[in-house]
């Protein structure tokens, strides 16, 4: 017999179901030799074909049997390989062929590998059948589509590098786990560089083993929503991925709603011109050898034009990583979250929150999920300001606030961890204080705590006005009892020189029974024109260094008295306090605290 068979003589005698194709074929209808996918044992005589008979008739037959330019569409059949050893495969062997027509195969059994290598053809659909062999088909070029919809497939579906201009459409396949000779788990689909015209279907009923798109172009979206996908370890037992997108690019965008991933999901550096949307999705990520889990989505680098819906997810069971993202918009839900520690924002970049908590705590729980030790560090601040930044532009400046001082608090926290364990840099304002004793070392807390307390590192600055207001209250209160003490002294060197008021020393206010010698002064005469004691001014008057009301210069408390002793030590704090308090308000608003 001539292999391949070029003629129709060159096949002999046909079976009856290549009979009832011969004769068939022109109609343009679907050939049906059989009700339903055959079975592997028992196989009745009457559903035989021979896989190059359908190679023959997909390469245009002959005179008496030309395919309908509807295609070769066959329903039932068992296409047993009758190819000769050492081929590529037994099986339907198409390699380096133009195809007169489209393909179509319903309800098949191919027990050999489907070769379609650098094939040219204009559709190839293989729907409902059972390809036990699986499919090789790198560098397929078809003007149509390529369809494995509700099909078997053992040992994987091979098509990198291929050139569909139409769909990829693999809606309710099934990819069963296959592994080689050594025990190395086979990818369910393997379709690097692929680029269509149409959009990639892969709402498969479940994949085991890998999918693989990367680098591939898409001139659809890629929807891979209410499908099963589940990662097969290798030899040594690590963990596989499930789904691996890398520097995938395509003009709309990427669904996965309401589907299950076990394995790690990856998409670096994707582009994407429409949305990511993972609504109601389950990520569960494979154990390493401690037992943690590893990552169940990495999307870091990608560019997606639209945005990215994270809503409603049942689970993340691993590393959610969406590090140097940019996105148009985030919608999320906090029942999406995932645990502590395994979410990554490091240059996470977006410009509104459509969907989810708006509010600075829920966004501050949902920052503090992140490990900055992942990358080395002991804090991360970016995430924390692109959070800030995108409430502020929202129209929420109080939120922004809190989320930036936050971040204040946490990163100086960090700072004083490093010094502490002999690393980090001294900052400008301490360059006095030695990093390697514990003065140094505590002179941050000091001064964090004081920044943090007064004007909030500069992001609160009226916080220091309540400060001094509440010193001005404080002050008056100490001022006012220890003027009603009578421990108060003019302070004008005048009139403590003068004859009124030395004539008041010395017990004599106490022969004319005055309670203290102030008393004794002003009830002469002379002292009649000196300003009164008002304990709100004065404590204002020396509170405040950029006013004078000049209660200050005509009052001072007397330290020689019990009350005027501990009025006077106060005083000496209350003005120290007033220039600290002063000054660090003028420095929060004018930006010389620094926010950073």
């Amino acid at each position: 017999m001539v292999w391949p068979p070029r003629k129709l003589e060159d096949f002999g005698e046909l079976f009856q179901a290549e009979q009832k194709l011969r004769e068939g074929v022109g109609s343009g209808l679907l050939i049906e030799v059989g009700k339903n996918v055959p079975p592997t044992e028992n196989i009745p005589d009457a559903v035989l074909v021979r896989a190059s008979f359908i190679r023959f008739l997909a390469l245009g037959g002959c005179d008496n049997c030309r395919p309908h330019e509807k295609g070769l569409q066959i329903k039932g059949a068992f296409v047993f390989g009758d190819g000769p050893d050492g081929a590529v495969t037994k099986g339907i062997d198409l390699q380096n062929c133009e195809l007169a027509v489209d393909i179509v195969l319903v309800d098949c059994l191919v027990p050999d590998k489907v070769n379609l290598i650098a094939a040219r053809a204009k559709s190839v659909a293989m729907v409902g059948s059972f390809l036990r062999g699986g499919i090789q088909a790198d560098r397929l070029a078809t003007k149509g589509g390529f369809f494995l919809r509700e099909s078997r497939i053992f040992g994987g579906a091979s098509l990198p590098g291929a050139n569909i201009v139409g769909d990829l459409d693999c809606s309710g396949a099934t990819f069963e786990p296959t592994r080689n000779e050594q025990g190395e788990a086979l990818d369910a689909l393997s379709a690097d560089g692929m680029t269509t015209g149409g959009a990639v279907f892969l709402k498969v009923k479940k994949a085991s083993g890998t999918v693989r798109l990367v680098g591939a172009r898409l001139g659809g979206y890629l929807d891979c929503s209410e499908a099963e996908f589940v990662a097969l370890n290798d030899a040594k037992g690590t963990s596989g991925t499930a789904l691996v997108i890398d520097a995938l690019e395509t003009k709309h965008g990427v669904t996965m709603d309401r589907s299950s991933f076990s394995g790690e999901v990856r998409m670096l550096g994707a582009v994407l011109g429409g949305d990511l949307t993972c609504k109601g999705a389950s990520f569960t990520a494979n154990q390493d050898k401690s037992g943690k889990p590893g990552t169940a989505f990495i999307v870091d680098g990608a560019k997606i034009g639209g945005k990215l819906y994270f809503l409603d997810v049942k689970k993340v069971e691993g590393i959610f990583s969406l590090s140097q993202v940019e996105v148009g918009s985030l919608c999320d839900s906090r029942e999406s979250w995932p645990s502590a520690g395994n979410l990554v924002l490091n240059d996470f970049r977006y410009g509104t929150i459509l969907m989810g908590p708006l509010d600075a705590k829920s966004r501050i729980e949902w920052l503090a999920l992140q490990d900055a030790k992942r990358f080395e560090s002991d804090f991360l601040p970016q995430p924390y300001e692109q959070c800030a930044k995108v409430l502020r532009e929202m129209g929420h400046p109080a939120d922004a606030r809190a989320i930036l001082i936050e971040k204040e608090k946490l990163q100086r926290k960090a700072r004083r961890a490093s010094i502490w364990k002999g690393g980090g840099e001294l900052p400008r304002y301490a360059v006095l204080a030695n990093i390697y004793n514990p003065v140094g070392r505590f002179w941050h807390l000091f001064w964090d705590t004081i920044l943090n307390g007064t004007i909030k590192y500069g992001h609160q600055p009226l916080w220091a006005f309540g400060w001094l207001l509440d010193f001005w209250l404080i002050g008056a209160a100490v001022f006012a009892w220890a003027e009603g003490e009578r421990d108060f002294k003019p302070g004008s060197v005048s009139i403590l020189a003068s004859k009124e008021w030395v004539g008041c020393s010395d017990g004599e206010y106490k022969k004319i029974k005055y309670r203290s010698q102030l008393d004794c002064y002003l009830s002469q005469p002379e002292a009649a024109s000196y300003p009164p004691f008002n304990s709100f001014i004065y404590s204002a008057d020396t509170l405040l260094p950029i006013i004078s009301l000049g209660m200050e210069a005509n009052w001072v408390p007397d330290d020689k008295q019990w009350a005027g002793w501990w009025a006077w030590w106060y005083l000496i704090l209350h003005i120290i306090l007033g220039w600290a308090l002063s000054l660090l308000a003028v420095a929060g608003f004018s930006g010389l605290v620094k926010r950073d």
